[in-house]
C-alpha cells in the first residue's frame, strides 16, 4: 500500500560568524555553501524578512522512514494557500539571477538497514513555505503558464508599446516574467525577456518606417509557455525631416520659415511642425509651432545671425530636424 505522507522537521540554521552583519541574511551565495542567518527550528514560522530569491535561505528537511524509502518528492504548501506543489530542481541563469524558489537543491540517503533517512535541501524565501513533506503521491506538478490574451501594439518613434492580459491559467505557479518576440517580415528580429509580471512593456531599438509584428509568452518557475498569435503589423516611426527650408526676414526680430513636407510619415499623419531659429553670435533661440508652412519665428535678437531648422510631428512624436537653412540677419 502507498505510505502516508511523513511529517518532516527543519534543521537549525546558525549564522556564519565570518560574515559581516549586513551580509548575514544572504544565504547561500551559491549552491553548496551553508552560511545562513537566524535560527529556524519550526516549520510554521514567520520567514517574511527572508525575501531575496537571489540569495535564498538554505533549509534541510530530514525524514526518517524506517526500513525502506518509498519513491517520492518534496511537496510544499505555500503560506498563501492553494494546492501543494512538487518542488522543481533549483536553477538560475547567472550569478545575479534569482533562483526559482521554492526549489529542491539535492537529496541524500543515509542510515542503516532498519532506519533509512533522506535529507533534502531546499532553497526558499520568506513567503514560500508553510509546511513541507516528502511524499510519493499527491500534489501538483508545476508547468508553464497558459497563453496571454488581448495583445495590442501602439507604434512609437523607434519603439513600440505592448499591452496584454495575463493568462487565467498559470498551472501551479504565478507568472514571474514575459517573453516578447519581435518579427520583421515574418522572421524573428529579436526576443526580449522582462523579469516582471507587468502587463505593459516598451520594445525599443526598432527602425522607423519598418513594419513589425509581436508575440508574447508568459513564464513561471517551470519555464516559458506558448506565445500568442502574432499581432497586427505596426509601422514604427515619427515623420522624416521636412525639406527645402528657406528663410526670409520679414521685420526686425522676425523670420519667416518656409519648408516642404517630409517624404515619409511612417504610418501616421503629420499633426504639426516646429521651426527653431538659433543664432551663431549670441542671439536668443526661439521656436514657432504650427500645422503648415510657412511659420514665422518672432522675438529674435535684432541684428543677430540665425539659421533655422524644422521638425515634423505625428502621434508617435517628433521626427529628426531638417537640414539648416542659410544664414539670415534678424
Amino acid at each position: 500500500s502507498t505510505p502516508e505522507p511523513v511529517a518532516v522537521t527543519l534543521s537549525t540554521i546558525t549564522p556564519s560568524a565570518s560574515l559581516p552583519v549586513s551580509d548575514q541574511k544572504l544565504c547561500p551565495v551559491a549552491p553548496g555553501q551553508t552560511q545562513c542567518s537566524g535560527k529556524i527550528s519550526s516549520l510554521v514560522a514567520d520567514f517574511s524578512k527572508y525575501n531575496d530569491a537571489v540569495h535564498p535561505i538554505r533549509i534541510k528537511i530530514v525524514t526518517n522512514w524506517g526500513a525502506s524509502v518509498p519513491a517520492g518528492r518534496i511537496l510544499m504548501e505555500k503560506r498563501t494557500g492553494g494546492d501543494p506543489l512538487f518542488l522543481l530542481a533549483c536553477q538560475r541563469g547567472s550569478t545575479t539571477a534569482p533562483y526559482n524558489t521554492p526549489c529542491l537543491l539535492s537529496e541524500t540517503l543515509s542510515g542503516n538497514a532498519t532506519n533509512r533517512t533522506t535529507t533534502d535541501t531546499i532553497l526558499m524565501t520568506g513567503l514560500d513555505v508553510h509546511f513541507a513533506r516528502r511524499v510519493s503521491t499527491g500534489g501538483t506538478i508545476i508547468t508553464e503558464p497558459a497563453v496571454p490574451t488581448g495583445l495590442t501594439v501602439t507604434a512609437g518613434a523607434l519603439l513600440a508599446t505592448l499591452k496584454w492580459t495575463a493568462p487565467t491559467v498559470t498551472n501551479g505557479a504565478g507568472v514571474t516574467s514575459y517573453r516578447v518576440t519581435v518579427l520583421k517580415a515574418g522572421v524573428v528580429f529579436k526576443t526580449v525577456t522582462f523579469a516582471s509580471p507587468a502587463l505593459t512593456q516598451v520594445i525599443s531599438g526598432l527602425a522607423n518606417g519598418t513594419a513589425y509584428t509581436f508575440k508574447v509568452a508568459a513564464g513561471n518557475v517551470a519555464g516559458v509557455g506558448l506565445p500568442t498569435a502574432a499581432s497586427l503589423a505596426a509601422v514604427v516611426g515619427a515623420p522624416g525631416p521636412p525639406r527645402a527650408v528657406t528663410v526670409l526676414r520679414v521685420a526686425s526680430g522676425s523670420i519667416k520659415v518656409t519648408f516642404t513636407a517630409p517624404l515619409v510619415t511612417n504610418g501616421a499623419a503629420i499633426t504639426g511642425y516646429t521651426a527653431t531659429c538659433a543664432s551663431s553670435n549670441l542671439g536668443v533661440t526661439k521656436t514657432k509651432t504650427g500645422t503648415a508652412s510657412p511659420l514665422t519665428v518672432t522675438l529674435l535678437s535684432p541684428g543677430k545671425t540665425y539659421k533655422c531648422t524644422v521638425k515634423a510631428s505625428n502621434s508617435r512624436g517628433a521626427g529628426p530636424a531638417s537640414a539648416a537653412s542659410i544664414a539670415v540677419t534678424a
